[in-house]
């Protein structure tokens, strides 16, 4: 729930101005004073409590608009008042029910204006937890580091060999390790594949085929192991030599589509910045 709340507040703080907050209060309206009092107390604050607590709050005046979690399955939402005069439904307690439904009506266009999330950013596993340690049996044995050269051949064996019909064993991981390119980590051999492949066990990325001493990939360690691989040496690589790279090159002069789409995205990523608020 933490997760899903942070999101929201980073896609909706930004969005938020002063036209959008009129639509959702009703102010869009011809004025009916001659002189309007400054928008002075409109504001939208994100409020980050000492237990773990985040309250995005939208001040209008002398209403206020809020979301917070309760509890961990909870995610609540509120319309405020701090004087009713400003709904301008009248003042006496017989007006109580069109007070609660313009309240409602408010806090309805906001609901319906809030810039909501797709699954993919919020996810059911961090890569912060792939570096940790995890448990094999009665076993503890290390975590995945893929900023490290090993773990990265060994991820390359796993995708490789998955296609196997039957799985594939420890001495075959182990020769496709050494066969790689990339400098093969010494003495390189059945017993380090197999701890390999015990660490791969622990993140359920790989198991063992039935009761026999062959492995094979999950279906999800599959799509954990592709991404990581492919974002990192086809993605964040030449778009880190883009923007480390601060001078200004000649491009070539047949450019491929692969170069026209790394120059999109690294465009979309500056919009996607300019977006969240941050300074790239």
């Amino acid at each position: 729930m933490a997760q899903v709340l942070e999101s929201l507040v980073d896609r909706n703080r930004i969005r938020m101005d002063i036209p959008m907050l009129k639509t959702i209060l009703g102010r869009k309206n011809r004025p009916y004073l001659k002189k309007q009092k400054r928008l002075k107390d409109w504001q939208v604050t994100v409020e980050r409590l000492s237990y773990d607590l985040t309250i995005f709050k939208v001040h209008c005046g002398k209403l206020a608009l809020k979301i917070y979690s309760k509890g961990e399955r909870v995610l609540r939402a509120e319309a405020m008042a701090r004087n009713v005069e400003a709904l301008k439904c009248g003042r006496s307690l017989e007006r109580l029910p069109r007070m609660v439904q313009s309240l409602r009506t408010i806090l309805e266009r906001f609901l319906e204006s809030l810039s909501c999330m797709d699954r993919c950013f919020v996810s059911g596993m961090k890569f912060e937890d792939l570096p940790e340690s995890s448990v094999v049996g009665a076993a503890q044995v290390a975590g995945l580091d893929f900023n490290r050269a090993r773990t990265s051949q060994a991820a390359r064996a796993v995708l490789a060999l998955s296609a196997t019909p039957r799985g594939f064993s420890v001495s075959a991981f182990a020769e496709h390790v050494c066969r790689q390119k990339a400098v093969s980590p010494p003495n390189y051999g059945p017993r380090q594949a197999a701890y390999d492949l015990k660490k791969f066990r622990g993140k359920e990325m790989v198991r063992l085929v039935g009761k026999s001493r062959r492995y094979e990939a999950t279906s999800n360690g599959l799509r954990i192991i592709s991404a990581l691989m492919v974002l990192r040496e086809r993605v964040l690589e030449p778009l880190t030599r883009g923007i480390v790279n601060v001078e200004p090159t000649q491009s070539g002069a047949n450019p491929t589509s692969l170069d026209q789409r790394y120059q999109s995205v690294r465009e979309q990523m500056h919009e996607v910045f300019r977006e969240l608020g941050l300074a790239a």
